[in-house]
């Protein structure tokens, strides 16, 4: 695909400065122009390489089909350059080693695509802290977001590789769900921007207030200050673009619906018996801080027919699944449409997969149960067949980076929390070969923690980041009694958008991670 105008030209203005951020929203086209960044870098022989850092899968999307597209439209006689491919699961081997060694070491343009999870592992930040001294290199972060903990281990180390490229990239379309995540973002960029440190970066835009949940205190961000200083610090440093502004005429979005289903007996039962003692432990204040999200995702659980056990496991619920009958129902409601399921949980896949497949409903499935080379087969298929007509994934594995633009519905059959993932999820399915309108459905218990939940997203706001106040959760729970039958309560007070513990986000998912590893299998 040649490079649209809005492409070309933020390349022509960009391509030489140090550092730039690109926050175009998802489907705008932030990939084409760091590849043509990078050649003319090349060209003018002020770099030999290029680091790109993305989420899962996404890099290898970049090495497969962005670099060598990208390059072939702009150099159709032919251009020399080395693409490798940082791959997990073949890495520690001595044969591995040499083999990235001998990738890595030509004399022409030479791209390391690496996964941003992986960063974890020694021998890629070994291999990557080799390549930019040997070198001079431009590097990408896409998705840049995900170095917005400054805490985190990934992002010192960023931090410090940054220090040694000329050049430097990141983008994202989801930047700013607190100002605070800037700081991180641009000091990779450049620490110049913002500061090099960042508590006087939090002191100058945040304002706290000191609060205390029993013994432990904490500061609480009630809002923000001088925002527009902020925002001027980055203006000549970024870009900001939508979708709609960049493509008017493309087609749009309708109002997202819910689609409601009660619990069966059996699974109300469940439901009732753990949300009472879960409110039980709220009201004598035992709750740690990792159990607000794990009490969601707990009765979410339930109401889809399984808990999560202490061994890795799922307990099976006894009794119908009135929510998988109801996506079942809202498939075959659209006997003309392809539709992207997404599911919290590699359970929820398997329950929603073999409903569909039940129904005689041609389905593919792209979570962690299918492999990297699977998942981009089943993706074709439901882009090109369309004999193909629904996709069943989890939005960790295929909701950043990849293309579903064949689809027209999308629905959410169980909910993340975390209000980014779900925007970049539902953006799989807006691009620019989009020929239809497209819609969202909500997959929502009546009168469970789904109803709060949906709410607090639907007006933008983080359900994490509110829970963290456990007086939250206590008035979602008392409010969403399934004994009060289907009779609509209030929805619950919202704090303010921009309120939330001192604890960041990243450091909430990790004990999230801890207490439900279930939930990233």
């Amino acid at each position: 695909m040649k490079p649209f105008a809005h492409q070309i030209d933020i390349v022509a203005s960009t391509w030489s400065l140090p550092g730039f951020a690109d926050f175009w929203e998802p489907r705008v086209g932030k990939s084409i122009p760091q590849v043509l960044t990078a050649l003319r870098l090349y060209e003018a022989s002020l770099i030999t390489g290029v680091v790109i850092l993305a989420p899962s899968g996404v890099h290898h999307s970049w090495a497969k089909d962005v670099i060598p597209d990208t390059v072939s439209n702009e150099c159709p006689g032919g251009f020399k350059q080395s693409v490798f491919a940082w791959t997990s699961s073949l890495a520690g081997s001595a044969k591995y080693d040499r083999h990235v060694r001998e990738a890595l070491k030509g004399p022409d343009l030479t791209w390391l695509c690496a996964d941003s999870n992986s960063l974890t592992s020694a021998r890629l930040r070994s291999c990557i802290e080799d390549f930019v001294k040997s070198r001079p290199c431009l590097l990408v972060l896409d998705e840049s977001h995900y170095f917005k903990n400054p805490h985190a281990k990934r992002t010192r180390f960023m931090m410090r590789v940054a220090k040694k490229c000329p050049f430097r990239r990141i983008l994202s379309g989801t930047p700013l769900s607190s100002p605070f995540d800037l700081w991180s973002q641009f000091n990779i960029l450049d620490p110049a921007i913002l500061g090099e440190r960042f508590i006087p970066f939090k002191t100058k835009y945040g304002i706290f207030e000191r609060r205390f949940f029993g013994p432990r205190a904490v500061n609480i961000v009630t809002g923000y200050k001088d925002l527009d200083d902020l925002k001027a610090r980055i203006a000549p440093h970024s870009s900001f673009r939508t979708f709609d502004e960049t493509f008017p005429d493309n087609p749009g979005v309708l109002p997202p619906e819910r689609a409601y289903f009660e619990l069966s007996p059996g699974y109300a039962k469940a439901y009732e018996e753990l949300r009472r003692e879960y409110i039980l432990q709220l009201e004598k204040g035992e709750v740690l801080v990792s159990n607000p999200m794990v009490m969601l995702l707990r009765l979410q659980q339930v109401s889809r027919g399984f808990v999560g056990t202490d061994n890795d496991g799922e307990q099976a619920i006894p009794g119908e699944n009135n929510a998988v009958k109801r996506l079942v129902h809202e498939v075959q409601e659209r006997v003309t449409e392809k539709i992207v399921v997404w599911c919290r949980f590699t359970a929820d896949v398997s329950s929603a997969f073999s409903a569909l497949m039940e129904a005689g409903i041609n389905c593919v499935r792209h979570d962690g149960q299918v492999t990297q080379e699977q998942r981009d087969l089943n993706r074709e298929a439901f882009q090109m067949d369309p004999a193909v007509r629904v996709v069943v994934g989890t939005p960790s594995t295929g909701g950043v980076g990849k293309d579903f633009s064949a689809g027209s519905t999308v629905i959410f059959y169980s909910h993340s929390f975390n209000l980014n993932e779900r925007i970049q999820a539902f953006d799989r399915v807006r691009g620019v070969n989009q020929k239809h309108v497209v819609q969202q459905v909500d997959i929502c218990g009546v009168n469970t923690v789904d109803e709060r939940c949906m709410f607090l997203l639907g007006q933008r706001v983080d359900v994490i980041s509110q829970i963290q106040d456990t007086s939250v959760l206590l008035s979602m729970l008392k409010s969403t009694s399934l004994e009060a039958g289907s009779a609509k309560t209030e929805p619950p007070e919202i704090s303010s958008p921009d309120e939330t513990d001192s604890i960041s986000e990243d450091e909430a998912a990790d004990l999230l991670e801890k207490n439900l590893k279930e939930s990233q299998r």
